[in-house]
């Protein structure tokens, strides 16, 4: 075996953990006191994963010059319409969009500011 066929030793990064165990009690309890509920932390997760994909900024973006139908979305994303229907059907879910039917047609805008600037406000900044 030649040194270029040896295999280099990998380094791990030391672990973040304290070495002795203890705790301020009084500022673990008031940490958990300003906890957000599972529920919360949960929407906030929701929010983040509708933010995190370019193909629902995109949708975001396009909402914001315009309201549109699901098709017209389609057409200027040029993306399939089931991938754009999946993609509101999560921006919806999150509090960004909101949609109405028309006929056969769907239409999607942005929310009202309200509900968007609640649904992008973690819940510790509005907690205080």
């Amino acid at each position: 075996m030649t040194k270029e066929d040896e295999i280099a030793p990998v380094t791990r990064p030391e672990p973040l953990v304290c070495r002795v165990v203890c705790f301020n009690e009084e500022k673990v309890r008031a940490l958990e006191a300003r906890l957000p509920a599972a529920g919360e932390l949960e929407a906030a997760a929701r929010r983040h994963k509708a933010l995190g994909h370019p193909g629902r900024m995109a949708i975001l973006h396009v909402l914001a010059m315009e309201e549109c139908c699901v098709c017209d979305l389609a057409n200027v994303l040029r993306q399939p319409v089931s991938t754009v229907s999946q993609n509101l059907r999560i921006l919806r879910a999150a509090g960004l969009v909101r949609s109405r039917q028309e006929g056969k047609l769907v239409f999607c805008s942005l929310a009202p500011e309200e509900a968007r600037a609640s649904a992008m406000t973690s819940p510790a900044e509005r907690t205080g």
